[in-house]
């Protein structure tokens, strides 16, 4: 769904839609970009020879417009709300109203033909003007952002990070990661690149319905789709599967203007983006995930690879998507296993950084249709993307993401990667919690919390396979072992994640017997 951009001439409100659209990647328009098309006539031309009231229909037919298109932003005119039509197209939708004071106004739109209302001295019609439409914009707009004393990059980071539907994920090439419900098939092409004529779209066999249906969405806007279809699950992340896909790329003749895009859960998205880094050193990517464990941890963050006999995930690398689409109608058919393993990542994000998402999780089941889902994938992207933004290659940071994955991982290693990813996580949260409550990090109030928002959602928090030895063993071979010695991601209170050293593995076996139930 689109977000309106409203506010006196000289808010920026076309100053600030460039900027995300630059940066992000976002698509913009500028209403007033449409009215001279529409009217076949300047803005000023219309005002002289047809009047204000004319142009106001103008403008209404110019957001319809822009409607249909369906952009992720749409500025609007300083007074294009001040008619009760417009007000009704917009309402429904975010709209975001960029608060300048009139003599601020008045000092960034200077003396300009172009905007007839304000004359030769604007600052006299500016300050008329707001006292005529400040309480329109404050009883239309869902989020007000003051722009006084700012530059353009600090306002349109602000309204960034005010959505729950598009989150941007900064860094050496930002990118933006659309929520929402229904918006695969709207927004898939404008995500393309206008030069990209051939689309690789790459699915696992029980995606392949709809890998069908968003080819012909894309062939219907002229692309040229090859669809790839893979195993199911991890058996797609091989080197067979990377060996065809390549293959399939060069038999289509794919170039450097092409796309690779990867719809389906986390290995699917993490083989699509190996394929599209490796073809001619790095071709466009687009990763659509379809599971909650996707959307809210292998989409995002720009890791991709592929398994072999060695390991899981030994060869690949960290590769920026051009976007990431998380569309939530996916998730109706997921299986309820499925849904539960993607909440065990989504607690994790609600423990190290935004309790919110434990508030909104603990007290009531959720389902796939449930109205919080776009708030928690939301809330659990954004954290994500706010260390991966600081940290892409994993120098320091982004270490606190692997909280419960030094226990998490062992259990899939000595299990032979029986358990689901995120129920081993899950469990892992449970140990690490008590070892920080062992060393006197956390209290045992929020040992309880664990257990209990843990528990709640129908995840493990014990654990009766293997021995201590073997579980030890495993954890001696994570990756954040420096020198030997274990390192691992503990609270030090609710949301204040550190890595700790653990020389002493007694601690370590004491918290094993309290989940080794």
């Amino acid at each position: 769904m689109s977000i309106f951009l409203t506010g006196m001439p000289g808010a920026g409100k076309t100053s600030v839609s460039e900027y995300l659209a630059n940066k992000y990647g976002l698509t913009s328009i500028d209403t007033d970009d449409l009215i001279p098309d529409i009217a076949g006539k300047s803005i000023p031309q219309i005002f002289s020879s047809e009047g204000e009231g004319a142009f106001r229909r103008y403008e209404q037919e110019a957001i319809r417009r822009a409607l249909q298109e369906a952009p992720d932003l749409i500025a609007l005119g300083g007074g294009a709300l001040s008619t009760s039509a417009a007000a009704a197209l917009v309402s429904g939708h975010e709209t975001v109203y960029l608060k300048a004071s009139p003599t601020v106004s008045a000092a960034r739109v200077g003396k300009s033909d172009s905007r007839p209302l304000l004359g030769e001295d604007p600052l006299p019609a500016l300050t008329k003007l707001y006292a005529q439409r400040e309480q329109t914009y404050r009883s239309v707009c869902t989020i007000a952002i003051e722009t006084d004393g700012r530059t353009v990059a600090e306002v349109a980071e602000d309204l960034m990070r005010s959505q729950h539907e598009l989150i941007g994920v900064d860094g050496n090439a930002p990118y933006a990661v659309r929520i929402g419900r229904g918006i695969a098939k709207a927004k898939i092409d404008s995500l393309i690149a206008s030069a990209s004529r051939k689309v690789l779209l790459i699915a696992p066999e029980d995606m392949k319905k709809e890998c069908i249906e968003l080819a012909a969405v894309l062939e219907e806007m002229g692309r040229q789709v090859q669809g790839f279809i893979t195993p199911n699950a991890e058996e797609q992340k091989s080197v067979d599967c990377l060996s065809n896909a390549w293959e399939t790329l060069g038999l289509e003749r794919f170039g450097r203007e092409d796309t690779v895009i990867g719809l389906g859960g986390g290995a699917t998205t993490d083989l699509s983006g190996f394929v599209a880094a490796t073809w001619m050193r790095g071709i466009d990517h687009i990763a659509m995930s379809t599971s909650l464990l996707g959307m809210v941890d292998a989409a995002v963050g720009g890791k991709t690879g592929i398994n072999t006999p060695i390991g899981k995930n030994m060869v690949g690398s960290f590769y920026t998507p051009r976007a990431v689409v998380c569309d939530l109608d996916y998730l109706k058919s997921l299986p309820k296993d499925d849904l539960i393993e993607g909440l065990g990542e989504v607690v994790k994000c609600g423990f190290i950084a935004d309790p919110r998402i434990l508030e909104l999780l603990e007290n009531e089941e959720i389902g796939p249709e449930d109205d919080r889902l776009v708030e928690i994938v939301s809330r659990s992207i954004r954290v994500k993307a706010n260390v991966v933004s600081q940290d892409l290659h994993e120098a320091g940071l982004r270490e606190i993401l692997n909280y419960g994955h030094t226990f998490g991982h062992a259990i899939e290693k000595v299990e032979n990667y029986q358990w689901r990813h995120g129920n081993a996580v899950a469990l892992g949260m449970m140990f690490a919690a008590h070892v920080a409550h062992e060393l006197g990090m956390i209290s045992s109030q929020l040992v309880r919390r664990h257990q209990e928002v843990i528990s709640y959602l129908g995840l493990p928090t014990s654990y009766d396979g293997a021995d201590f030895p073997r579980l030890l063993e495993a954890m001696k071979a994570d990756k954040k072992v420096r020198g030997g010695v274990i390192r691992m991601v503990l609270l030090q209170g609710l949301a204040k994640p550190v890595t700790v050293p653990i020389e002493d593995t007694s601690v370590l076996q004491r918290a094993f017997m309290k989940v080794n139930k």
